[in-house]
Parts: structure tokens; C-alpha cells; sequence
């Protein structure tokens, strides 16, 4: 049937979309197949669009606002010299018609009322019935199978796929397209839509009216509409999506009892509680944290893991690629029930371990259980950073805020193998039977793949009564150890912890192989609890390491240096030391044979008197009085000495040749010096040289070989003192 397409915006007098009110068409002529009276009507959506096909002849408009009250507009002709492409085109088309005309419209009006109070009945009869289908709220297979005509935005809620309360409703509104084959299933048609027996096409309303108080609840329904939403209210109110039959389940989804999988809804935060995570600090959530940590890794974009509470696992949580740990606020107290809390109470790995790039722990607390503290020390570390053992296994790029571990039988954190870039801000270890932070290249996990770690910055680190050295870096069997660590603001404690013997690879607080390795502001402690200084500082064993104004509390010295096998250990520097009140007057740093340089830098209230043992080969030592380097050279350009001193240059030493050499190299060389020898102080030379004795830049004296010239004497005693020389007339004389 011929007819005219109108599609526009239908707004009420403020602007606004008109929703809800429905223009009427009345066909007042019979034109085909359609008769007069016939009706077609046009419901404004909420956004105010339609789009709507009016069929040739002369049509009656009326508008029927939301509250019902209808309006008659006008009576338009629409033929084929239409040009009208909206609604208010149309309406603005229509003109007064003649007498002629009117008369004509009159019988034809008389046939129509005719035949509209039949089509009223009829209608009539037809809303009776679709009320009836609608109240009735049929099952989604008895909608396919319906013949009846409903109005377009008709909606019927199936409350069941095949009977009642089976979970496979829905929600479905009639859409307007008609002329399609009917379907068998939802899912024929992609789910979303279905067509009836008449073939009009019904459309599914996706919104989250199926709600599940718990999980089992979700996975026993019987959902069968694909692409309809849900949420369980046990998972922090997770929203899932019904996905199409083939879809394979991922971890935390939902599988259903009516075969399709509910697929959970995730951005860049998968919270524990939405895969099942209790946070109550009784319940094992060691599978809802795996499959969390799992989802995120398959996201691979960066995505975090959260969680607010305290929660028990009796695994090891594996880190992967670009994953993030974050509790809401770890807390720093023993015994404290803070958010963030994770116990482990298994005794066969660590709590967590980091195996990949990219990795985020921030503000947990990692926590071993009793049972787990007293039993063997094995692999029960906090965190084992470890990549795979195999030639590409690496840990790059991991990140540590505000995570603090205590009460584990091993080290707090253990980096084992191949270890690049790493940052560790503010976390704490404390009453661990290891070491509280060890990096290692591999011996001890046993790993055949090993490698140096290197690249780590530790801010502002805690130790606190660990069985262990508080910081081991470089550990293992290659010589060169680790490489570019900085530690900053560390504070340490031993709490009457004496160093396990079995462990330990020296007495001394913290263990450091390698190069570049520096520390910076921070207090090392060799009081072993009782107020005795037992331990010294550091071991340090490699090249070009720099310990800046660092605090010494309770040591026996600050450092022993060994020598490394692969290389002499040296350019190790101590700058701006500072000793407790406990620290012990002894040698400051002793060394291996072998060791090569090794620089102090004191302030000037240093107690030490010895800083050095006599193995070392070039010590190096400056105060705000003094500069020494042993035998070695010093190359100084120029000394400036001021005009307060009492003295401008002082030498001093005990031995029975003490003075200054000088000497030129090349033309005119010369070696001589200011020296003594036994009781005497001697100006002189050491090569075949002239001796020159000069004033006011004038020669006064030579001493030549085999002679002494004497210069500008005066010929009389005038002016002269007892014991001057004088020259008469080529006599010397002493007045």
C-alpha cells in the first residue's frame, strides 16, 4: 500500500520531548486494501523521536496528551503530490476545505462513523484480550507462539522460558517491525529479540531486574535470555551479562544452571568480594583472590585487585603482568585488625609472589599465622620476587607502597634471580626468621637460571627484631653481586634478636655485595638489646659504594670490607658519620688484605682515634683538621693558608725520616725538600743541583758543588748587629 514516510522530533511547549502522548490516525476513506475508519497511532518515546508510514487518503489527526485528554488537530489529504517529511509538515499542509468538498466530507464522515463505531467494538474486544494476554504474563515460548495484534510499545513480561518462575523471562517490548519469520528461541535471533507468530519482532528490555541475594542462587537459575543483566548482592553487588551459548567462563563468572555463563562486568578494578572473597578474617579466600588476581591477569591493561578487610589464605598469591594488590589501609601494629590484612596459615610458600613486570602491592599487611611462624624456615618468605626458572625468567618493574610483613619464618622479602627496576616506599619487616628485605641472584631458591638484581630504590624502610641481617643485597655466588641500589631514611632495630648463626654472613647489621650501592640518612643498630654494642654496621663487599650521613647506634665500628675475588674491593666512601652514644672506640673499618681504597669522611665530633686497620693498601681519611691518604700521592695544586692560623702547614709522624720532598721532572730536574733525619732538619737537594737561598726575590745564597757563593754583604759594620757577616774588602768578617 502506497503511503508516506514522516520521522522527526515531537516536543511540547517548553521543548522538551513529549513523551508519552500519542498522535491518532483515522482513516476517514477507503484507498486499497485499507477501509475507512482504520486506525494507526504514534506513542512519543522519551527522546522525542518517531518515525512512522501514513498510508494514501484523507486521515483524521488527533493528539491524545499523557493524561488522556485528546484534541482533534486537523484533516489531511496524503497522496502522492505530498511532499510533507514531518508530522508538523504535514499538519501545516492542511487547508479550509471548499463547500463541494465539505459536503463530500460529510458523507463520507457519515459512512465512517459508520464504520468507526464497529472498528470501536472491535477494538474494544481487542484491548479486552490484550489485557487479559498481559495479565496473564505468559512464558517467553507461549510469546513466540502468539498470533495475537498488539499496539506497538506494547510491553509483556515473561516470568519464565518454558513455565513460571523458571528464570528464563524477561522483559519485551513489541518493536513495530513486522513481516519477520517467527523464531523458535530468543537465541535464534541472537537473543535480544524474538518474533511472534504473527511476526512481529518483540524486543528484550536489558535492564538488572534479576537480582540474587548469594551466588549459588545465581549459578542454580535458570536464566536463558542472552545479553540480560543481573547482580548478586553477596559479590558487592556485581553486575553480570548473559553471554551467548559458546562463550567460555572466565575466572568469576558465573556459570548457570541453564548452560549459558553469566560474564561478571569489570573496568580496571576487580573487587576480591565480587569473586567470592568473605573478608571476614575467619573464611578461607585463598580461590577468590586466585581468580581475581587470574581475571586480571587474562585483562592484562593494568587492572587492580582490591579489597577492604582482613581475609586468611592457605596459598601462595601469584603476581603476573601488569597486576595491582591494594588494601584500603594497612596497618602498622601488631595485633591491630586492620583493613587490608591478609594471614597466611599455610607453611609451603611464601604469602605472595611477584612473577612479572609491573607489578603494584600497596597497603596490605601480610601477616603469618602462629602455626605458620614455628614451623620450618624452607620458602616461607612474606614475598618472594621471582620470575620463571627458565633463560627469560625476569622480574622487571614492581612497586611496593606502604606494605608491612611481620611474623613469618624467612626472610620478610626475598628477590631470587634476574631483578631490574624496583621501587620500595615505606614498608616495614618485623619478627621474621630471616633477613628483612634479601636480594639474591638465585642460590637461594636454588634456581639454575640465576642473574644479578640491580636497579632498586628502598625509601624509607623498618626493621625490627628479624632473626637475619636487616638488609642483604647482592647475596649468592657471583662476584659482582648486585648493582645501582639506593636506601634511603632506613631505621632498624634488633629488639634482643641475636643474627641467626646459620644465616648470617658476618656480625653486622646489613650485608651489601656488589657496585653502586649507596645509603643516605640512615641508622644502622648493633645493639643486640641489652645496651652492649655487638655488631657493626655494615659488611660491604665490591666497588664504588658511597654511605652518607648515616647514624650509628650501638655499633663496634661502622664497617668490615672483603676483599671480592673477582676484583679488589674499593672506592668505598663514608661521608658525615655520626656515632651514638653506645658506638665503641674502635677500629672504625677493617678490611680484608687486599682491599684497595676506602674513604672516611668524619665530622668533627667523631670519637673514633683509629679508622683504618693496616690491611688496607690506600687509606683515605678527611676531618675539618686534616687530610690523610697513607703513602699514596696527593695532588694538591695550591694550599692557601690564612692569616689566622699559628701555624700554616704541620707536619707530623712518628718515624725517623719526616718531611717534604720536592721534585721537577723533565728539563732541569731537580729532587730535593724540607726533611729530618735523626735529630737534624735539613734544606738541601738530592740531585746535582744548586742550592739557592733567596730575599725580596734577590739570590743571597748559592751552594754549589764544592762552593758557597754569598751575595750583596756590606762592605762596612754600619747599621749592622752582633753576629752579622760583613765583607772587608774580600775579608769575611763577623762584627
Amino acid at each position: 500500500m502506497a503511503s508516506v514516510n514522516l520521522t522527526g522530533t515531537l516536543t511540547n511547549p517548553e521543548g522538551e520531548p513529549d513523551e508519552g502522548a500519542i498522535v491518532k490516525f483515522t482513516l476517514l476513506t477507503t484507498t486499497g486494501t485499507t477501509v475507512s475508519s482504520s486506525k494507526s497511532q504514534l506513542e512519543v518515546p522519551q527522546d522525542g523521536l518517531y518515525d512512522i508510514d501514513i498510508v494514501y487518503g484523507n486521515l483524521r489527526v488527533d493528539y491524545i496528551n499523557e493524561d488522556g485528554t485528546t484534541r482533534f488537530v486537523a484533516i489531511v489529504t496524503v497522496n502522492g503530490d505530498t511532499v510533507a517529511t514531518s508530522l508538523p509538515e504535514l499538519l501545516n499542509a492542511a487547508v479550509p476545505p471548499t463547500d463541494a468538498q465539505l459536503l463530500e466530507f460529510q458523507g463520507i464522515l457519515a459512512d465512517a462513523v459508520t464504520a468507526q463505531v464497529a472498528a470501536e467494538a472491535a477494538e474494544t474486544g481487542a484491548v479486552a484480550a490484550e489485557a487479559t494476554l498481559l495479565a496473564e504474563k505468559l512464558t517467553t515460548v507461549q510469546l513466540i507462539a502468539l498470533s495475537n495484534s498488539f499496539a506497538v510499545g506494547s510491553v509483556i513480561d515473561t516470568l519464565g522460558y518454558t513455565s513460571n518462575g523458571d528464570g528464563g523471562g524477561a522483559r519485551w517490548v513489541k518493536s513495530g517491525i513486522s513481516g519477520s519469520t517467527p523464531s523458535q528461541s530468543p537465541a535464534q535471533k541472537g537473543g535480544a529479540v524474538l518474533s511472534d507468530g504473527s511476526g512481529d519482532v518483540w524486543a528484550m528490555l536489558l535492564s538488572n531486574d534479576f537480582e540474587f541475594d548469594t551466588f549459588a542462587e545465581l549459578q542454580a537459575s535458570n536464566i536463558g535470555n542472552v545479553y540480560q543483566k543481573v547482580v548478586c548482592r553477596e559479590r558487592a553487588g556485581a553486575t553480570y551479562v548473559l553471554q551467548p551459548s559458546g562463550y567460555t567462563a572466565l575466572a568469576g563468572d558465573a556459570t548457570l544452571a541453564s548452560g549459558l555463563v553469566a560474564a561478571l562486568q569489570l573496568s580496571f578494578s576487580i573487587n576480591a568480594a565480587q569473586m567470592g572473597a568473605k573478608l571476614d578474617g575467619v573464611t578461607d579466600d585463598t580461590i577468590a583472590f586466585q581468580n581475581a588476581l587470574a581475571r586480571a591477569a587474562l585483562m592484562n591493561n593494568g587492572v587492580e585487585v582490591f579489597f577492604n578487610g582482613n581475609t586468611i589464605t592457605s596459598q601462595t598469591l601469584t603476581m603476573t603482568d601488569n597486576t595491582s594488590l591494594v588494601g584500603s589501609s594497612a596497618s602498622r601494629q601488631t595485633g591491630v585488625q586492620g583493613s587490608g590484612r591478609i594471614t597466611a596459615i599455610h607453611s609451603d610458600g611464601a604469602v605472595i609472589r611477584v612473577n612479572g613486570e609491573n607489578v603494584t602491592l600497596k597497603n596490605l599487611y601480610l601477616r603469618g599465622s602462629a602455626a605458620r611462624r614455628s614451623g620450618v624456615k624452607a620458602d616461607n618468605y612474606g614475598i618472594l620476587i621471582e620470575g620463571d626458572d627458565d633463560a627469560d625468567g625476569a622480574v622487571r618493574g614492581f612497586r611496593f607502597d606502604s606494605v608491612y610483613i611481620g611474623n613469618h619464618p624467612n626472610h620478610g622479602i626475598l628477590s631470587s634471580g634476574y631483578m631490574f627496576v624496583g621501587t620500595i616506599n615505606q614498608c616495614a619487616v618485623r619478627d621474621c626468621g630471616g633477613h628483612g628485605m634479601m636480594f639474591d641472584n638465585g642460590v637461594e631458591t636454588g634456581r639454575t637460571f640465576r642473574g644479578r638484581p640491580g636497579g632498586v630504590i628502598i625509601q624509607m624502610p623498618k626493621f625490627f627484631a628479624n632473626s637475619g641481617h636487616q638488609l642483604v643485597i647482592g647475596s649468592g655466588d657471583d662476584d659482582y653481586g648486585a648493582y645501582r641500589f639506593e636506601v634511603h631514611n632506613m631505621d632498624s632495630a634488633r629488639a634482643g634478636v641475636s643474627l641467626d648463626p646459620a644465616i648470617k654472613f658476618g656480625d653486622a647489621a646489613v650485608y651489601f655485595k656488589g657496585e653502586n650501592i649507596t645509603t643516605k640518612n640512615c641508622a644502622f643498630n648493633g645493639d643486640n638489646g641489652a645496651g652492649v654494642p655487638t655488631y657493626r654496621a655494615m659488611i660491604c663487599n665490591g666497588r664504588v659504594m658511597e654511605h652518607s650521613y648515616n647514624r650509628y647506634i650501638g655499633t663496634v665500628g661502622i664497617a668490615h670490607i672483603e676483599q671480592n675475588p673477582s676484583f679488589n674491593s674499593t672506592n668505598i666512601t663514608f661521608d658525615g658519620c655520626q656515632f651514638g652514644s653506645t658506638s665503641t672506640n674502635v677500629v672504625a673499618v677493617t678490611t680484608d688484605a687486599g682491599v684497595d681504597q676506602v674513604k672516611i669522611v668524619a665530622p668533627e665530633d667523631s670519637t673514633f682515634t683509629d679508622w683504618f686497620d693496616t690491611n688496607l693498601s690506600n687509606p683515605v681519611y678527611e676531618a675539618s683538621d686534616r687530610i690523610s691518604r697513607a703513602t699514596q700521592t696527593l695532588d694538591i695544586k695550591k694550599i692557601v693558608v690564612t692569616s689566622d692560623a699559628d701555624a700554616g702547614v704541620i707536619i707530623s709522624r712518628d718515624s725517623a725520616t719526616t718531611g717534604i720532598s720536592v721534585a721537577r721532572t723533565g728539563t732541569g730536574a731537580v729532587v730535593g725538600g724540607l726533611t729530618t733525619a735523626g735529630g737534624d732538619i735539613r734544606v738541601g737537594s738530592n740531585s746535582d743541583s744548586d742550592v739557592v737561598l733567596i730575599r725580596n726575590d734577590v739570590q743571597v745564597v748559592t751552594v754549589k758543588d764544592g762552593t758557597v757563593n754569598i751575595a750583596g754583604l756590606p762592605t762596612t759594620t754600619g747599621g749592622l748587629a752582633g753576629g752579622d757577616l760583613w765583607n772587608d774588602s774580600g775579608t769575611l768578617k763577623i762584627v
